[in-house]
């Protein structure tokens, strides 16, 4: 059975990939493994014995990347795919290359049906910069837990559409951290669409500072989400301010949301669908039924907002 696509020795020569797609690999545990693999069982590290230390970059033109229904993979950038040192236990890269970064040319990733995958991105400490990266597509990663590590926010400047739904385990969209330091460079500085749902142990998006980090944020819907309380668990400042703004917010659907009090960022949004959510006084300003009328509104994410839009119609009539 296939546990693993490419060795490094392999993956190195593929300087001219743009597209990987992978599916229905229950066997798959790696997408790289390192050709020359040392083990030491009592600090629990994996080495690939200095194999990139002067070249550490691979898959340099890989643009697009899709994988779904593999029961085994449990992470799909890991140090193999940068090279260097893990530890496996907590998924830190020891000091030899923290200060190392890999600039990756990604613009489209999806995942799907990956059941034991429980981090995307094993190396951390700003191992990645995904300067490209315009679409992240997430479903049914049940053991997923973080979407995006904290060292990895400044690097997203591209990121225009996040969709995450039916992750079990997920708790945050970026990572908790309380040593995040505030920096003048936006996290997503371009992000218009953000769908999640069905996530029921997400506690928020982000509790880091985020001010004008989704200044350019269009569509929200967040469904399902029965342990969400807030969106942003940093809103204020110490004087009482909002520090989130999000002008740019055109329409936002809320709904099965049965512990989620935050409203006062979303009050001036003008198209509102808000469903089964006790604790906002927020109501609705449109239908589920009205908004595929609504083209023009949904720009260039007409398709998929319809997509959504059609479920929720569903879940709607359900709950009436």
């Amino acid at each position: 059975m296939l546990e693993s696509l490419f060795t490094t020795s392999v993956a190195k020569t593929l300087t001219s990939l743009e597209e990987l797609n992978i599916d229905q690999c229950d066997g798959l545990k790696h997408i790289v493994t390192p050709a020359r693999v040392k083990r030491n069982k009592k600090e629990n590290m994996v080495e690939d014995d200095h194999e990139f230390e002067s070249d550490i970059s691979m898959f340099s033109s890989l643009k697009r990347v899709s994988i779904s229904n593999c029961e085994s993979l449990e992470y799909i950038f890991g140090m193999a795919f940068v090279g260097g040192v893990v530890n496996i236990e907590n998924h830190l890269q020891t000091p030899r290359l923290m200060e190392q970064q890999v600039s990756l040319k990604l613009e489209y990733l999806s995942l799907a049906y990956l059941p034991r995958m429980t981090h995307i991105w094993v190396a951390t400490n700003n191992s990645f910069v995904l300067q490209h990266l315009y679409s992240l597509f997430i479903t049914k990663c049940q053991k997923l837990k973080v979407i995006f590590p904290w060292s990895m926010l400044r690097s997203l400047p591209e990121l225009d559409d996040l969709y995450v739904s039916e992750c079990d385990e997920l708790r945050h969209v970026i990572e908790d951290s309380n040593i995040i330091a505030y920096s003048p460079r936006p996290c997503f500085p371009k992000l218009q669409s953000l769908r999640i749902q069905q996530c029921h142990k997400l506690k928020c998006f982000t509790s880091v500072y985020v001010s004008n980090d989704l200044s350019n944020l269009k569509f929200l819907l967040i469904e399902g989400a029965t342990a969400l309380q807030e969106f942003i668990g940093c809103e204020y400042d110490n004087t009482g301010n909002t520090k989130l703004q999000l002008p740019q917010l055109q329409l936002l659907i809320f709904m099965h949301l049965s512990n989620f009090n935050q409203e006062t960022i979303f009050l001036n949004v003008k198209y509102r669908i808000v469903r089964n959510c006790p604790k906002l006084s927020l109501t609705s300003t449109i239908t589920p039924h009205e908004l595929p009328q609504k083209t023009s509104l949904l720009e260039g994410k007409y398709y998929a907002w319809i997509c959504c839009c059609k479920l929720c119609i569903l879940r709607w009539n359900l709950y009436i």
